[in-house]
This record gives C-alpha cells, structure tokens and sequence, in this order.
C-alpha cells in the first residue's frame, strides 16, 4: 500500500511520459484501485491518485469516488469529479458537472498560455457531461482575448481559440461570442467563432472578416467547412482553400 501511495503522490506532478513509467510500475488489480481511491481522499495525494486511476480505467471505482464529491477539500472533490467524468457519462452524477465548474471558477485569471491552455481543457471536459454555465462559459471567451505574448507556438494556437470558439458556438444565443466580436482591444475570434455567430444570424463586417481566417480552415471539421462555403461567396480565395481542404 504504502508503494502505491507514493506513485500517487509521484504522479501529481509528473509529465505525461512520467506517468506512462508510474503507470507501468503499478499492479492492474482491484487491490491497487483501492489503495487510489484511498489516496483520492487525501488532499496531498488526491491529484495523482486521479491521474494513475484514469489511466486504469477502473470503473468499479465509481461507487467509492462519488462520496469523495462531498469531501471538504476542493482538490478532493475536483480530482473525483474529473476521474469519474472521464470514466463516462454513466458514472457521472449530479455532483459531477457541479464541481468540474468549481474548479474552473478557481482557476486565476487568464494571463498566462498555460492558463488559457487548463480553461479549454477543463471546459472541454464539463461540456461533454453538461452545458456550461454562464459564468464559466465567459471564462471560456476570455481564452479569445488572450494573445500570447511573442510569436504564439503552432502547435497551441489558433488551435485553443478554435477549441474555445467551438464550445461557445453551441450555445443559445451565443452570447459570449458576440461580446467577443464587439469589444475592443485585441481578441481572436477565429474562422470557427464567426461561423457560429453567423449560424445565429449575425453578420458584420467583424465577422465577415473573421470567416476569411483561411489558417483556421484546417483545424475545422468537414461538417463546419461545408457550413462555412456558403457564406464565402465574396471571396474566392477563401473558397478555394477551404476546397483544397477537403480534395474538391
């Protein structure tokens, strides 16, 4: 027990090739998933536990993680939230969405790309099970007004703007993507945000211009590109890497 437990508390900081190594050290048996959930509870573990359990995918686990939903400490609470979210929506009760949001709601600012990187993400995780509150959907428009400083990496942006701009174009109205195309000061409202202000029928010239981004074209699906074509009847160009896209 006592070796698991230190894998636990090993694994709260480790990089993703580190856990791969923690992983491979654990035992995959019912007794192990016990001692995580064990660990779980504990606040100066609980973070780990929640990464080496997901990463056995244990769903027997999900009875003894729900209580740990109601614990007092919130690294508690949002370590079970999340190891039960990933587990599936079968295994995710009220509590679930509750405390997912909490979490977000702790997250500082957004001043930072990793920041900006751990909103999307956690977003991302809460949409799946549940839509998002307003105030943690404003969050989510915050990622649009955050411009890294310097040369932004390609392998991060635009892709978290596109990700940020896909959650927010599900909502009705999408609210948080209209302030977003209106305010000043700089934002990045991407090819994918204006698509679903268009969707809701908003066209101004902010967002005509926005549906022209051509670098955001590759990071679309193949049902948003050919939602997209229409509305680029003006622009040729545009059309015409969009259809390079897709081989037509």
């Amino acid at each position: 027990m006592t070796a698991v437990i230190e894998l636990a508390r090993r694994a709260g900081s480790a990089t993703p090739l580190e856990l791969d190594a923690l992983v491979a050290e654990l035992s995959h048996g019912e007794g192990t998933a016990a001692i995580l959930v064990r660990a779980l509870a504990d606040p100066g573990t609980a973070l780990g536990a929640g990464r080496l359990l997901r990463r056995l995918s244990s769903p027997g686990t999900a009875p003894a993680l729900v209580p740990l939903l109601y614990a007092p400490e919130p690294e508690v609470r949002e370590a079970a939230a999340i190891t039960l979210a990933e587990l599936g929506s079968g295994y995710c009760s009220e509590g679930v969405p509750h405390e997912l949001a909490e979490a977000i709601r702790r997250l500082a600012p957004i001043a930072d790309e990793a920041t900006a990187i751990e909103v999307v993400r956690s977003a991302e995780r809460l949409a799946r099970i549940a839509p998002l509150p307003g105030d943690v959907a404003r969050q989510v428009a915050d990622v649009l007004r955050f411009i890294p400083p310097g040369a932004p990496r390609a392998l991060v942006w635009p892709s978290m703007w596109i990700r940020a701009a896909r959650m927010l174009g599900q909502r009705t109205p999408p609210d948080e993507l209209h302030e977003v195309s209106v305010g000043e000061g700089m934002r990045y409202l991407s090819a994918l945000g204006a698509l679903g202000l268009a969707r809701a029928g908003i066209r101004t010239d902010v967002v005509d211009d926005w549906l022209q981004s051509t670098r955001d074209y590759h990071l679309l699906t193949p049902e948003e590109r050919a939602q997209l074509e229409p509305l680029l009847a003006g622009s040729d160009a545009a059309r015409a890497v969009l259809r390079a896209l897709d081989g037509s």
